[in-house]
């Protein structure tokens, strides 16, 4: 009994993540392995990858893979080194990022995103 229980719920686990992976990405260009992919090829070629996360239409969790660019490296403030801002502790809070963009034509300013989420 306990076993089918166990079953149950791993497949339906599995089916829901089936069901994820072709719309995981925000911008729909990727599949969650597409993304993983890419998120690899930045941390080799960038040092860093930085993802954001959304909670779609549907309730969903989408995620949206950014070019190291939108960090905005020129935010140094008290608490806040290279657009990463810190506690006290010195845990990652917030990170600056361009809204879009830093080379489109017009540029903007950094905003304050969340590191929870």
């Amino acid at each position: 009994m306990k076993t089918s229980l166990l079953l149950l719920v791993v497949f339906g686990v599995l089916a829901a993540w089936n069901r994820w992976v072709d719309h995981a990405d925000y911008d729909r260009q990727h599949d969650a392995y597409g993304l993983q992919a890419l998120a690899f090829r930045a941390m080799v070629v960038d040092c860093q990858a930085l993802m954001r996360f959304y909670v779609g239409e549907s309730g969903a969790l989408e995620l949206q893979l950014l070019p190291a660019g939108f960090l905005d490296a020129s935010a140094n403030r008290e608490g806040t080194v290279a657009g990463v801002e810190f506690d006290q502790a010195g845990r990652r809070v917030a990170y600056w990022l361009f809204e879009q963009h830093p080379g489109n034509v017009g540029g903007s300013s950094g905003i304050q995103w969340p590191a929870s989420f």
